[in-house]
């Protein structure tokens, strides 16, 4: 007993489930591309090193922007001058020429611009946080060429640093020096201003006792002795216009910043040094870790879920022999394989191969009618064969069927009803006149139409395109006067009747037939077009359908 399919379900589990394969793939594919990242593309390494600055010179803010004047100051500049890496090709875009860079060659020639941007693109300075260190690194597809980068940088800014320690101390010292002598200048100077301003008190006092006494008072002789005693007025040099105040403190200042100075070197040594010198990395900076295929992984699988869904919405065809039954929600007859190919060569491929795929899944299609006649207590002797659309293998399936049962001793007749777009003869390459349309109009008689030149011994009826009045000729007491009769003469009538949505003969057909057989392409037919076919039979009543799903992927 045939068990009854599941239904087909538009659900996004039953939709995954169908493009299950569609999501396995892309992980497959997204792993196998994050591999791909780690053997294809070159390798990149970095290098690090790391300077310590004298705690005192500066604060947190302070150390970030001395790590910005440091990648982007005249230090860079001295490092691709001292190394040789104007025309380095890593730097450059180009191609390179020579090998390995210049180590430690001296260039006298401009640095090109695009140079020192790639250059500082590449490099990387960084304070850590909570220290006076500062990390600089540099990225290279050459390891040895990174380390000599980064440990050039460190050297020349350590110099530089030092450099400038030793510069401020000399500024310090020549600047208290100054200050002691222009000190020592105005203490030397300062005697003569105190005569200066002892002699005007005396001349102030003089002056006031003028006005009551004479110039014979002892009083007045007493002042004019000591007057005479300080000397005339120009032997005293003119009093210094310095503030000493403001000189003991300029000494005072400059003293104690020097010997900050001082101090500071002698308790923490140079002003800059390197903590740790960059080593020539071992493995490149894009070596994925094991968790990386994770990801990859991860994201492989929400990427074939996305894929599937739109694969799902944009792919409309039934595809398997599992999905048309769901659809349908009946067995199928099927499935049948077609042979790749056209002509003559499909038409006689049972004939040619009778033991293969094929010509076994049509025996076992005939097999099926004679079952379902007994079942139904009647012998289905008028076969009629239709779709949902034009474009299966309605043609082929009817020549094959029709061939093997003929071959099978029973004496068959093949039918093309299809009044729009003949092809039977065609596949069979012989003429199509007279056809059936001159017999339902009368021109000729029925022994007249009926060609019995095939080889496998079926009879065959063929037809030629009057679109016009198509469903008139189908729909004729002629036509129905002439099943009836066929019926009688034949054990078995395959009827090829045009597609059921495309026109209305397919179903006048039907009833003049004991069975239809709705055909399906796996690949070519509409899912929404499948089932609006099957609706139109069912529509009307019309029970007696066979579904049978054809497909040319299917091995022959």
């Amino acid at each position: 007993m045939t068990a009854t399919p599941q239904p087909y379900s538009d659900s996004l589990g039953a939709a995954l489930s169908r493009q299950k394969w569609v999501v396995l793939f892309t992980v497959l594919l997204t792993v196998a591309g994050a591999g791909g990242v780690k053997f294809l593309l070159p390798p990149v390494y970095v290098a690090q090193a790391r300077l310590m600055v004298e705690s005192g010179q500066f604060n947190s803010p302070a150390l970030r922007s001395e790590a910005e004047v440091l990648r982007g100051g005249a230090l860079v500049e001295r490092v691709i001058t001292s190394l040789g890496l104007q025309k380095d090709p890593e730097l450059t875009g180009m191609a390179s020429s020579g090998g390995k860079f210049l180590s430690l060659s001296v260039k006298t020639e401009a640095i090109p611009a695009i140079v020192l941007e790639e250059f500082r693109r590449r490099l990387g300075v960084e304070p850590i946080t909570g220290s006076f260190v500062l990390q600089i690194s540099y990225l290279s597809r050459d390891a040895d060429k990174a380390a000599r980068i980064v440990n050039t940088l460190a050297e020349l800014y350590v110099a530089q640093a030092g450099a400038t320690h030793s510069a401020e101390i000399e500024r310090l010292s020549a600047r208290l020096n100054e200050a002691e002598a222009a000190l020592s200048q105005a203490q030397a100077a300062a005697p003569a201003a105190d005569l200066v301003q002892k002699r005007a008190a005396l001349e102030a006092q003089r002056e006031e006792l003028s006005k009551r006494y004479g110039p014979r008072h002892p009083r007045m002789q007493d002042l004019l002795r000591q007057i005479e005693a300080l000397g005339p007025v120009s032997t005293i040099p003119a009093p210094p216009a310095v503030d000493l105040a403001a000189l003991n403190r300029s000494v005072s200042e400059t003293r104690q910043a020097l010997q900050k100075l001082k101090g500071r070197t002698a308790a923490q040594g140079e002003p800059a040094r390197i903590v740790s010198a960059a080593t020539v990395p071992a493995s490149p900076l894009h070596r994925m870790p094991s968790w990386g295929y994770g990801v990859a992984a991860f994201v492989g699988v929400l990427l074939g879920l996305l894929l599937a869904v739109i694969n799902e919405k944009l792919d409309r065809r039934i595809g398997t022999l599992r999905n048309f039954e769901a659809l349908t929600g009946q067995p199928s007859l099927g499935p049948v394989p077609l042979r790749d190919g056209k002509g003559i060569a499909a038409a006689n491929y049972v004939l040619q191969k009778p033991a293969s795929p094929a010509a076994e899944s049509i025996r076992s299609l005939r097999a099926g009618l004679k079952l379902l006649g007994e079942r139904e207590g009647r012998p289905l002797k008028v076969v009629t064969i239709t779709s949902a659309q034009d474009d299966e293998d309605r043609a082929l399936l009817a020549i094959w069927l029709a061939r093997l049962a003929a071959r099978g001793d029973e004496k068959v007749l093949l039918i093309d009803a299809d009044l729009r777009k003949p092809g039977i003869h065609a596949l069979l390459s012989a003429s199509n006149t007279p056809s059936l349309v001159d017999y339902l109009t009368g021109q000729t008689h029925l022994e007249q139409i009926v060609w019995k030149k095939d080889t496998s011994g079926m009879h065959v009826i063929f037809a030629s395109a009057v679109p016009n009045s198509a469903p008139d000729l189908i729909g004729s007491v002629k036509m129905t006067k002439l099943m009836g009769y066929l019926r009688q003469g034949y054990d078995l009538v395959v009827v090829c009747a045009p597609g059921c949505l495309a026109a209305a003969d397919a179903s006048l057909l039907a009833n003049e037939s004991d069975h239809t057989i709705f055909v399906a392409d796996a690949r070519a037919t509409d899912r929404s077009a499948l089932l609006r076919g099957l609706r139109l039979f069912s529509g009307f009543g019309y029970t007696s359908l066979s579904r049978v799903l054809t497909d040319r992927r299917l091995q022959v």
